[in-house]
């Protein structure tokens, strides 16, 4: 037996961040040759299936991309010429690769991709401008002197640089791939060189050289170890050519830029190129902003190019391979952002929209989508709906892989009204030709697919379409092709369905809105009677027999126009879904409101021709509904009555229809879900049942949890079958405020015959639990298993404990609601929080032209900044906690979270999913970007606190048997086990742990937060949480301290190191002689005169730190020093503790005046330093050099943290490399990167000519050191 737990969610934000067909973790499990499951992806090779077939028997193509099943093989077959020509899809995902198989051309030769974009930003190159000089080359960010084609067209004469780290464009899984290989090479590489280096230390001639040749090879060697390839930086220039913007990158790193192509916008020549180096990653370019902004497009994944793959593929000789439509053309909007690791953002959708209503597009795709707290609402829900109305334009989304239970259908596919949401089918020439299953099975759907309804009773899946194909993929995947399955698979299915019946409905001349679409699509569906109802909605699509409906009904103005449903005495709901105690078993009458809705340029003389007579029906006795209603643009209202006394236990389903009188089909203008869930009539503390089940098999049991329930224990036994058996545990309770996830278990388990499975679960509400068992759809032979859910109802009176910042104790009572209970509390705090307010934000009007909103409204944008300090690495999470898991139903269309270190490096990017990071220790500024087309909502948030979550380890709070107990500080916790019988209570007094338990760095407002745990292996924790406050200082009878110079020499002291050396000298000379005025040996003015000329503008003065470094020497007695700290000492008395200090005091600014002289003597060899002060006596300035290296070196190790880089400059001068490497590797640290510590090692590598470690380094430092912040 084997289980999975906790199987992630399909969705992009899972982990981290696929698309809907590869979300979900693959069973690592293999039964036997025909038992596959959730393994998404899938690498054909002809030859091995082949081998398997019968002798004679030919390999067949029928099923690998899914045609016949749709009806999509007849349609073609009758209308040739309908193949999508004609059409444009939008693929909204991960990007298309324009040089995959099948998707360069269509079926009439015409471009196959018309445009490539990039709405995530990921790709973005800020542009400078570069001054062309005399000798033909620019100089780029990098550094490197590019060389310009003289054939280049550009009248104007400008240019603009700018730099791309090109792993940051590639796909995470590429830059793995290329990383292994580059460590394999460079392994490879470095061995002549290692053997060099072992022979050279062997033959060394004396000591010192042995040591050197020793340290080299040590250095190399860490060099290996430590390898990781930072890939290419690529130099890229924009210029204007009279006609376009053009863009060049120096791909090959050489600088000459006449060997690489000058590239327009991807829509205007059609021009792609390729990333070499083993990467074989296609790419293309858009021009923003007059050259200043340059969009490098890739994809972030196979993804999207495999799900345009399955809507149009054309491959002219081997037709059978082809996609749904091999016509259609394609618009490529990139939306998974590669820094998320291929999520979704609301600012790609909506640049999305914006390009797709611009190019005129026919349809969008989407194989994305997110769990959804509010169905239907939301500010870019809202922007898709209307989007959708105004514009014509078919969405087509995937429903969501999150099922089998029921109402998990995920936004903005099974969630919203205008998207049409597609379910996941597998037929059996599928499971035979894509899966070899070693039998065959029915038709069914996905066993991960979505169910609806939504919580407001909308269907939440539309349409039913083969949801698995074998499909081209991008060429970086070094494959073809490659299988893969989810509803992102199931959605172009669709998608490609619904490009043939446009194509010839364009053909035609004949009108046809997204509505109509549906509905003939709805209408002729074929119903998979064995099939869950919520899994297929209508059922199969037949694209032939929907063509024919919509010819036939295309005319009627009715026929065009959707129809909004709202309930509002159910909060607008769109159907009427009962499962919760007072809703079921009772009568339930609602008003129903239905009404038109025209889009926004409908002409008023259609609205006022509106006026459809409608038959209304209902399919079911126990749903009551008037028999006919008339509908004009005013809308319309009935009621209805849904009896469910008399209903058995279980899931019930019905609809009311609401179809115009005239027509002769079977389709609605309007159609209202009635969904009721009976749960089992019992209350008992244990539940228990038995069922037997196949393949594809779904057993729902509901629930009602006894009053006062906390968890359950869940237990399965295989009671019969044969051999080993895969079963969902999809446990549910659904809440109309937050998603299924919020109450949700799902469970994946192998039983063989006898063995159990049993896991304690949660029970966060008392609202009806669904138990979904379904056996998983190609898991062979049947099986008869035993369920049994056992409740425990242990439980407090507050569902979140706050502990007292005063350090008093909180009363917590323990309750056991059902019966016998084992109680042995227990806490821990292991999270710390930290809320940040802006430093400042910024709120500005976006009005450039890829900004636009797909409806011309003005985009504005806020950016709020918080500084943020680790003073050791952690692992952190940053969130604006009112925001979180909020995506298509929040308020605001965009939100994205940067993180930057002190070099501008962008170290981590985040989404309203908020996910941890590890980062060193440094300084940070974390900037939150908002954007919504109302200024004033964005005002609203300017102040918004970031929250900056970290683990702690596990601080505990105390837990007593009284409040007494808990007033003595000086007594520990009190309690033990004990036993509580049903409605018997226990009184606990719960205190905060004491001040020197807390973490180090706490501060006054932070939080601490964790759990209370009632019981050994309770899944249902109590929240417990401790603000810190530092609570009244004690009263004092000592004077406040001192804040001001104690004598004049003190003030003449504080003074002076306000100073600026460069301007203030006129007050430091009078400051110095008053100060020598009052004590002539006074040694501390010398030490702050050392400090103020040694600033970061020390290279402007270097001799005279060397002189005032002299001077605070001079002062100290160094032989005194000596001998007192070479003397052993009795125990110190006050006297001596004086001295002591004075003596440390007088060493540690001797040290530091001995390091600052040397470190202004390395200074004075610098290139740039010795071209305007040349050294007058070389021979002079090694002995002084040398001389003052052994003194620093007489009082301190030389390579320690502190005084390290004296000693690299020291074995640098005496071309001990290696030697300074050891030094330098050993003091690199694990922090932020260090500028100089980079240079230096760059440095040496140079000197000691290993010019491949050196490019190396100086790729590194290019990418951690960017001169500028990468822009939202």
């Amino acid at each position: 037996m084997f289980s999975i737990d906790s199987i992630e969610r399909s969705y992009p934000h899972v982990h981290h961040r696929t698309p809907d067909s590869i979300i979900m973790r693959q069973l690592l499990v293999v039964h036997c040759v025909a038992f596959v499951v959730l393994c998404n992806l899938s690498f054909l090779g002809a030859a091995e299936q082949a081998s398997h077939l019968a002798e004679g028997e030919k390999f067949s193509n029928v099923a690998l991309l899914p045609k016949e099943e749709t009806g999509a093989t007849r349609f073609l077959s009758a209308n040739p010429e309908y193949d999508g020509r004609g059409v444009i899809v939008a693929i909204f995902d991960q990007g298309i690769d324009p040089g995959a198989s099948g998707l360069r051309v269509t079926s009439t030769g015409a471009p196959k991709i018309i445009d490539l974009i990039d709405g995530t930003g990921s790709g973005d190159v800020p542009m400078k401008s570069a001054k062309l000089e005399s000798d033909g080359t620019i100089t780029s960010l990098t550094g490197r002197s590019l060389s310009i084609d003289s054939d280049w067209n550009n009248p104007t004469g400008k240019y603009f640089v700018g730099m791309k780290p090109a792993f940051d464009l590639y796909p995470h899984d590429l830059v793995r791939r290329l990383q292994a290989e580059a460590k394999r090479d460079f392994i490879e590489s470095q061995r002549p060189r290692e053997i060099q280096l072992i022979e050279s230390e062997k033959t060394a001639n004396g000591e010192d050289a042995r040591k050197e040749a020793s340290a080299r090879l040590e250095a190399l060697r860490e060099a290996i170890k430590r390898f990781k390839s930072p890939g290419p930086i690529l130099d890229c220039v924009t210029f204007h050519d009279g006609d376009h913007w053009r863009a060049v990158i120096d791909l090959d790193e050489d600088g000459d830029l006449a060997d690489e192509t000058p590239m327009a916008d991807y829509r205007i020549e059609h021009q792609f190129g390729t990333f070499g180096g083993g990467a074989e990653l296609n790419f293309s370019v858009n021009i923003y902003d007059e050259g200043k902004l340059l969009s490098i497009v890739t994809v972030c994944g196979n993804h999207g190019t495999h799900v345009a793959g399955i809507v149009g593929a054309n491959y002219p000789s081997n037709p059978a391979r082809n996609g749904l439509a091999p016509g259609v053309q394609f618009v490529s909007v990139k939306i998974g952002d590669t820094r998320l690791d291929g999520m979704e953002t609301g600012v790609a959708l909506m640049r999305g929209l914006a390009r797709t209503a611009e190019l005129n597009c026919d349809l969008v795709n989407m194989s994305y989508g997110e769990p959804s707290s509010t169905p239907n609402r939301g500010a870019l829900i809202d922007s898709i709906n209307r989007f959708v109305k105004n514009r014509n334009i078919v969405f087509v989304a995937s429903a969501g892989n999150s099922g089998p239970a029921l109402s998990t259908v995920g936004a903005p596919g099974g969630t919203s009204s205008f998207p049409i949401g597609v379910g996941a089918y597998v037929s059996p020439a599928m499971g035979r030709e894509e899966y070899a299953l070693q039998e065959d099975l029915p038709g069914l759907p996905f066993t991960w697919t979505s169910r609806g309804p939504t919580t407001d009773g909308d269907w939440g899946v539309d349409l039913f379409a083969p949801g698995a194909a074998i499909a081209p993929v991008s060429q970086y995947s070094l494959q073809p092709s490659m299988r893969m399955n989810g509803t992102s698979m199931a959605a172009p299915n669709a998608c490609g369905n619904i490009a043939l019946m446009i194509s010839g409905l364009k053909a035609r001349e004949l009108s046809y809105s997204s509505t109509s679409l549906l509905r003939s699509l709805q209408a002729t569906s074929e119903i998979q009677t064995e099939i869950d109802p919520l899994a297929q909605g209508p059922g199969l699509i037949q694209i032939d027999h929907a063509f024919d409906h919509h010819v036939a009904n295309s005319s009627s103005t009715s026929f065009l126009t959707p129809v909004t449903v709202s309930i509002s005495s159910r909060s607008g709901a769109r159907g009427i879904y009962l499962r919760e105690a007072g809703e079921v078993g009772r009568r339930v009458d609602v008003s129903i409101q239905v009404e038109p809705d025209f889009p926004v340029e409908t002409p008023n003389s259609a609205k006022l021709n509106y006026e459809v007579p409608i038959r209304l029906t209902s399919d079911a006795d126990w749903v009551t509904v008037g028999s006919q209603l008339l509908l004009t643009h005013g809308g319309a209202r009935f009621s209805a009555t849904v009896d469910s006394r008399e209903l058995a236990p279980g899931l019930h389903i019905a609809k009311i229809q609401g179809q115009p009188d005239s027509q002769v089909g079977n389709e609605s203008l309007f159609e209202i879900p009635v969904v009721v869930i009976v749960p089992e009539p019992t209350s008992e503390q244990v539940f228990r049942t038995t069922f037997e089940t196949t393949s594809g098999s779904i057993q729902r049991i509901f629930l009602n949890p006894p009053a006062g329930s906390r968890s359950y224990k869940l237990r399965v036994k295989r009671l019969s079958g044969v051999g080993e058996g895969v079963f969902y545990l999809h446990c549910v309770q659904t809440s109309p405020v937050e998603s299924f996830e919020a109450a949700e278990s799902k469970l994946v388990v192998s039983l063989g015959v006898g063995e159990e499975f049993s896991r304690e679960i949660s029970l966060p509400t008392d609202r009806v639990l669904e138990i979904c068992t379904a056996q998983y759809w190609s898991s062979l032979g049947q099986s008869e298993l035993e369920l049994e859910v056992t409740y425990s109802g242990l439980s407090t009176t507050s569902e979140t404990v706050s502990l007292a910042s005063n350090g008093n104790s909180v009363p917590v009572r323990v309750i056991s609601q059902l019966g016998h209970e084992r109680v042995s509390p227990s806490a821990v705090l292991n999270r710390w929080d930290r809320f940040l307010a802006p430093q400042k934000s910024l709120l500005k009007l976006l009005s450039d032209e890829r900004n636009t909103t797909w409806n011309d409204e003005p985009t504005w944008q806020l950016i709020c900044d918080y500084s943020f300090k680790l003073e050791k690495k952690d692992q952190v999470t940053f969130a604006l906690s009112r925001l979180d898991d909020l995506l298509y139903e929040s308020p605001f269309p965009s939100y994205r979270l940067f993180v930057f270190d002190a070099h501008n490096q962008l170290v981590h990017a985040d989404d309203v999913f908020p996910e941890s990071v590890s980062l060193p220790e440094g300084d940070y500024l974390v900037q939150i970007e908002l954007r919504h087309t109302d200024r004033d909502h964005l005002k609203e948030m300017d102040d918004s606190l970031l929250t900056v979550t970290r683990p702690i380890g596990s601080v505990r709070p105390s837990i007593f048997s009284s409040r007494a107990v808990a007033a003595a500080p000086w007594k520990q916790s009190d309690v033990n086990s004990i036993e509580l019988f049903e409605q018997m209570r226990e009184d606990y007094s719960i205190a905060p742990p004491p001040k020197d338990k807390l973490p180090k760095g706490l501060q006054p407002g932070d939080r601490l937060r964790g759990q209370l745990t009632l019981q050994s292996g309770d899944p249902n924790t109590v929240s417990i949480e401790y603000f810190y406050s530092d609570g009244a200082q004690p009263a004092s009878s000592k004077s406040p301290k001192q804040t001001v110079p104690t004598d004049e020499i003190d003030f003449l002291l504080a003074k002076l190191g306000t100073l600026s050396w460069e301007d203030d000298q006129e007050q430091i000379q009078r400051l110095t002689k008053r100060v020598l005025a009052l004590d002539e040996e006074d040694l501390d003015v010398h030490v702050v005169r050392l400090h103020l000329a040694d600033d970061d503008d020390r290279k402007k003065h270097l001799g005279t730190v060397v002189e005032l470094a002299d001077q605070v020497i001079d002062h100290i007695p160094q032989n005194k020093i000596r001998k007192y700290f070479d003397r052993r000492r009795p125990q110190e008395t006050s006297k001596e503790k004086e001295t002591k200090k004075k003596w440390e005091t007088a060493r540690k600014h001797l040290i530091d005046a001995i390091y600052r002289k040397g470190r202004a003597l390395a200074y004075m060899e610098l290139p740039d330093v010795i071209e305007d002060h040349p050294i007058k006596d070389p021979e002079q300035y090694e002995k002084d050099f040398d001389a003052n290296f052994e003194l620093l070196s007489s009082w301190v190790d030389p390579a320690s943290k502190d005084y390290f880089l004296l000693q690299i400059r020291y074995d640098r001068r005496h071309e001990n490399y290696g030697q300074a490497l050891k030094v330098l590797n050993k003091n690199f640290g694990n922090g932020q990167p260090v500028y100089f510590h980079y240079k230096k090692r760059r440095d040496l590598y140079e000197l000691l000519g290993w010019d491949d470690l050196q490019d190396i380094e100086q790729h590194w430092m290019w990418r951690y050191f960017p001169e500028t912040k990468v822009p939202f």
